[in-house]
Protein backbone atom coordinates (compact mmCIF):
# COMPACT_ATOMS: atom_id res chain seq x y z
CA UNK A 1 0.00 0.00 0.00
CA UNK A 2 2.90 2.46 0.72
CA UNK A 3 4.12 2.00 -2.72
CA UNK A 4 0.96 3.15 -4.04
CA UNK A 5 0.93 6.35 -2.14
CA UNK A 6 4.87 7.20 -3.29
CA UNK A 7 4.39 6.68 -7.20
CA UNK A 8 2.07 9.40 -7.29
CA UNK A 9 4.04 11.95 -4.82
CA UNK A 10 6.79 10.71 -7.26
CA UNK A 11 4.67 12.08 -10.35
CA UNK A 12 3.63 15.17 -9.04
CA UNK A 13 7.03 16.01 -7.61
CA UNK A 14 8.58 15.33 -11.03
CA UNK A 15 6.04 17.15 -13.01
CA UNK A 16 6.59 20.24 -10.56
CA UNK A 17 10.20 20.05 -11.02
CA UNK A 18 9.73 20.30 -15.01
CA UNK A 19 7.26 23.27 -14.69
CA UNK A 20 10.24 25.01 -12.48
CA UNK A 21 12.47 23.92 -15.02
CA UNK A 22 11.41 25.58 -18.01
CA UNK A 23 9.97 28.33 -16.20
CA UNK A 24 13.62 29.32 -15.08
CA UNK A 25 14.57 28.59 -18.95
CA UNK A 26 12.37 30.64 -20.48
CA UNK A 27 12.89 33.45 -17.26
CA UNK A 28 17.17 33.44 -17.81
CA UNK A 29 16.71 33.52 -21.40
CA UNK A 30 14.34 36.73 -21.52
CA UNK A 31 16.94 38.53 -18.61
CA UNK A 32 20.08 36.53 -19.88
CA UNK A 33 22.20 40.01 -20.97
CA UNK A 34 24.14 39.74 -24.12
CA UNK A 35 26.01 36.68 -25.23
CA UNK A 36 29.90 36.46 -25.00
CA UNK A 37 30.23 37.00 -28.51
CA UNK A 38 28.30 39.82 -28.38
CA UNK A 39 29.59 41.43 -25.37
CA UNK A 40 33.21 41.08 -26.98
CA UNK A 41 31.99 42.85 -30.30
CA UNK A 42 30.60 45.43 -28.00
CA UNK A 43 34.16 46.48 -26.54
CA UNK A 44 35.56 46.22 -29.92
CA UNK A 45 33.77 48.15 -31.70
CA UNK A 46 33.58 50.49 -28.94
CA UNK A 47 37.16 51.20 -29.73
CA UNK A 48 38.04 52.11 -26.23
CA UNK A 49 41.15 49.32 -26.40
CA UNK A 50 42.06 50.75 -29.71
CA UNK A 51 45.05 53.09 -29.41
CA UNK A 52 48.14 53.75 -30.86
CA UNK A 53 50.02 53.95 -27.25
CA UNK A 54 49.32 50.15 -26.94
CA UNK A 55 48.71 46.98 -28.35
CA UNK A 56 47.07 43.84 -27.21
CA UNK A 57 49.23 40.84 -26.48
CA UNK A 58 45.99 37.93 -25.77
CA UNK A 59 42.63 38.01 -26.44
CA UNK A 60 40.04 39.90 -23.84
CA UNK A 61 38.97 37.36 -21.25
CA UNK A 62 35.62 37.57 -19.44
CA UNK A 63 36.10 36.78 -16.32
CA UNK A 64 32.58 38.04 -14.90
CA UNK A 65 29.65 38.73 -16.08
CA UNK A 66 27.30 40.86 -13.30
CA UNK A 67 23.50 41.52 -12.77
CA UNK A 68 21.55 44.31 -15.06
CA UNK A 69 22.11 47.77 -12.84
CA UNK A 70 19.34 50.27 -12.34
CA UNK A 71 20.17 52.14 -15.31
CA UNK A 72 20.13 48.75 -17.77
CA UNK A 73 23.53 48.24 -18.02
CA UNK A 74 24.51 44.93 -17.96
CA UNK A 75 28.61 44.82 -15.72
CA UNK A 76 31.11 42.90 -17.07
CA UNK A 77 34.40 42.42 -15.53
CA UNK A 78 37.52 41.21 -18.12
CA UNK A 79 40.54 40.51 -18.29
CA UNK A 80 43.43 42.49 -21.10
CA UNK A 81 46.96 42.16 -21.56
CA UNK A 82 48.60 44.75 -23.37
CA UNK A 83 52.01 45.76 -23.70
CA UNK A 84 52.53 49.37 -23.68
CA UNK A 85 55.45 51.36 -25.63
CA UNK A 86 56.41 54.38 -23.30
CA UNK A 87 57.83 57.69 -24.49
CA UNK A 88 61.44 56.43 -23.74
CA UNK A 89 61.13 53.17 -26.04
CA UNK A 90 60.68 51.38 -23.27
CA UNK A 91 58.24 48.75 -23.76
CA UNK A 92 56.12 47.64 -20.74
CA UNK A 93 53.79 44.33 -20.49
CA UNK A 94 50.85 45.39 -17.86
CA UNK A 95 47.41 43.62 -17.37
CA UNK A 96 44.33 44.99 -16.44
CA UNK A 97 41.07 44.00 -15.43
CA UNK A 98 38.22 47.19 -16.31
CA UNK A 99 34.51 46.94 -15.49
CA UNK A 100 32.45 47.12 -19.14
CA UNK A 101 28.98 48.40 -18.78
CA UNK A 102 27.12 46.77 -22.07
CA UNK A 103 24.33 48.24 -23.02
CA UNK A 104 21.33 47.49 -25.41
CA UNK A 105 20.79 49.98 -27.82
CA UNK A 106 18.34 50.22 -31.27
CA UNK A 107 19.79 51.09 -34.61
CA UNK A 108 18.39 52.42 -37.45
CA UNK A 109 16.78 49.30 -38.94
CA UNK A 110 15.15 48.43 -35.33
CA UNK A 111 17.74 45.60 -34.50
CA UNK A 112 19.47 45.34 -30.90
CA UNK A 113 22.92 46.38 -30.86
CA UNK A 114 25.38 46.22 -27.68
CA UNK A 115 27.33 48.95 -26.84
CA UNK A 116 29.89 49.15 -24.10
CA UNK A 117 31.34 51.64 -22.48
CA UNK A 118 33.86 51.90 -19.29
Amino acid sequence: MESRVKRPMRLVAVVLLCLLASMGISCSAFLGGPSDEEILKAIDDSGILKSPGFTLTAPIIILDKGSKDANGAWQVKVRVSMKSTMPDGQVKQMETTPLFKITALKDGQGKTVWKARL
